[in-house]
């Protein structure tokens, strides 16, 4: 009996042996923290982007609370209301106040070009999540663009509605006190027009419905193929709405986040977007890599539906939390800015994406379809 006892121990003891050798000791905490400032509009019409993108933060944050040093981050949230004065404040309540050592911003591309002429003056690095304007990455040394940006998304929208539908007479709604909507419908126009399409109609968003009603009976006489809607949710329904009652329906091309607003706003139309297209981040059923299969399984599990904005808000939290822990000698805002500024490459949701030392990030840009209520895709670009 005691030989097979004895047999029996050695053979528990190797399997505890193989049971712990992959195992990664625990990270033991060390009583410090780094703080990480947010600003985000969690109030007012952008609501549902700050909310979203938050809680892709604090999912990270929830599953890998530690630095690899021990030390735990600490987020400080200012709402800014997508208002750029608001941002601003922000800012310098961020650092002056509360001593952040870096920044994650939620907020659309006006309240960021605010941020980002401030930018140097405060010498902390500001990583924007959702915002895509190009200037927000120029004239200053500390704000990097995690997403793509507009003149990516314009150039790659012309081509594919061009080059891949075929289509070569399209028709473009902007709103000009919307910087986001304006470079995006430049970009778009001067594109289009360099491949020899052409753009029958650019305006502005006609919100007199007999107006609107008006012109696109113009267009529809003019044979427009599609039209390019860089604009926001409530201004592409009033649209759709308008087509609907000519009975004429033409491709109708949004741009990114587009679904997102809609889903929250005016969940009671999302019918009427079938069959639109759309250029976006993420899409529903896209190949993922390892690290996306893994944490949108573990996301949904707990918070519910992935989307464009929380999956944004995982990959920047997770791009930063990278950032300081390469900051091994001492974590301090000059440390994290230097890694941010030496150029990063981080395997994301779907594919690479590179952060570049000018703080442009090179990634995916997604064309999709939507279809009952989801964003299906059809194309990646890069």
């Amino acid at each position: 009996m005691n030989k097979y006892l004895h047999l029996i121990l050695i053979l528990i003891s190797i399997l505890y042996l193989l049971s712990g050798c992959n195992k990664t000791p625990s990270v033991q905490p060390s009583g410090k923290s780094v703080k990480i400032g947010i600003i985000a509009p969690l109030s007012g019409d952008h609501l549902y982007k700050g909310k979203e993108g938050l809680k892709g933060i604090n999912y990270v944050l929830e599953n890998t609370p530690l630095l690899q040093n021990g030390d735990k981050i600490e987020i400080v949230i200012k709402d800014d209301n997508n208002n750029p004065s608001l941002s601003a404040k922000a800012l310098e309540e961020l650092v002056s106040k509360h001593n952040v050592s870096a920044i994650l911003t939620l907020s659309g591309s006006n309240a960021v070009l605010g941020l980002a002429n401030n930018a140097d003056t405060f010498k902390t690095p500001i990583i924007s999540l959702l915002a895509t304007h190009p200037g927000i990455t120029r004239g200053n040394n500390y704000v990097s663009q995690l997403g793509f940006n507009d003149h990516f998304q314009g150039l790659a929208s012309a081509l594919f509605v061009h080059d891949e539908l075929l289509f070569d007479r399209v028709a473009i709604f902007k709103n000009s006190k919307n910087v986001y909507s304006t470079s995006l419908a430049n970009t778009f126009k001067q594109k289009f027009e360099s491949v020899r399409g052409q753009v029958i109609h650019y305006g502005e968003f006609i919100d007199n419905p007999t107006k609107l009603n008006k012109k696109l009976i113009e267009l529809r006489n003019k044979k427009v193929q599609l039209i390019y809607l860089p604009i926001n949710a409530k201004e592409v329904i009033e649209i759709i709405t308008a087509l609907d009652e000519l009975n004429w329906r033409p491709k109708i091309m949004g741009s990114d986040g587009l679904l997102s607003n809609i889903l929250t706003k005016y969940h009671e139309d999302i019918h009427k977007l079938d069959g639109m297209i759309s250029t976006d981040f993420y899409s529903s059923d896209i190949p993922l890599t390892e690290f996306g299969v893994k944490t949108k399984q573990n996301y949904e599990s707990s918070q519910g539906n992935l989307t464009s904005y929380s999956m944004m808000g995982v990959e920047g939290m997770t791009l930063l939390r990278n950032a300081i822990n390469h900051c091994v000698a001492s974590i301090t805002t000059k440390c994290i800015h230097e890694q941010i500024n030496s150029g990063i490459a981080f395997n994301g949701f779907i594919g690479k994406i590179n952060l570049n030392p000018d703080g442009v990030a090179q990634r995916a840009l997604l064309v999709n379809e939507i279809d009952n209520g989801q964003l299906k895709y059809i194309v990646q670009i890069y």
